[in-house]
């Protein structure tokens, strides 16, 4: 019996011998297109900046955010439109971008992923860079999400003027103004801003649209409070200071 005991674990043991041989000598199986979508939907997501080509339709930093929520907001510089809409991994080259058209040809350059911007069929940026994002800290994850301007304090001519005006910050640095009633995918008269909090002021925030006109003396927003129900500010801007009060958006 022992015997042939002995004869019966070599036939085990051979495979996993043979297997570990292969591993030594650097031979590896590639992953199959599921994994590489997985692993693409994790590292697309983010702000990511364009070396523009086609200035009739993209110009300056144009960029584009991905969320993973399967959100997107494009900006365009050259149109001075904001698009928001939904994105979709279709496969391990290529995402289609609701209301736009599509991202494809990924690439590593040595410091991460790249990749080219499609409008419909036609190639319109490419050379996509990584923004890195804004710290996350308790106060970031509060104030990052949509809300809702209350009819009070200087909020009561906004509202009464446009008919509804909300905010949505990203920990990527952007902010999102939007005013009027829109929905996804359309192009509104919106703004879209970027925003860093102020380095040495605590629960203030400075605020931009052009890195050339940055001025934190300025141009900032003072959170008099900030929880998950309610969002209190007060803006200055050229025209003098402005309380504005919030509520998340349902």
């Amino acid at each position: 019996m022992k015997k042939e005991l002995l004869r019966v674990i070599p036939i085990f043991i051979f495979p996993i011998w043979l297997l570990s041989c292969i591993t030594s000598d650097g031979v590896s199986v590639a992953p199959d297109e599921g994994t590489k979508v997985e692993s693409l939907k994790k590292a697309i997501i983010g702000k990511w900046e364009f070396q523009t080509e086609n200035l009739r339709i993209l110009g300056g930093k144009s960029w584009i955010e991905l969320r993973g929520d399967s959100s997107y907001t494009l900006h365009s510089i050259a149109s001075k439109s904001v698009i928001t809409d939904k994105y979709a991994v279709v496969s391990s080259s290529e995402i289609t971008l609701n209301s736009f058209g599509k991202i494809a040809n990924f690439k590593d350059n040595g410091k991460g992923i790249t990749f080219e911007l499609y409008s419909n069929s036609k190639k319109v940026a490419s050379g996509a860079n990584r923004v890195a994002a804004i710290d996350t800290t308790e106060q970031t994850t509060l104030l990052c999400r949509y809300w809702n301007m209350l009819s009070e304090e200087a909020g009561i001519d906004s509202v009464r003027n446009v008919g509804k005006s909300t905010v949505q910050f990203y920990d990527t640095g952007i902010y999102v103004i939007r005013s009027g009633l829109t929905t996804s995918g359309t192009s509104y008269a919106g703004l879209t801003m970027h925003w860093k909090w102020h380095p040495e002021i605590a629960n203030r925030i400075i605020y931009w649209y052009t890195a050339d006109r940055i001025d934190p003396n300025k141009y900032y927003y003072d959170i008099h409070q900030l929880t998950e129900t309610s969002l209190k500010i007060t803006e200055s801007n050229y025209w003098g200071l402005f309380k504005f009060n919030f509520t998340p958006e349902p």
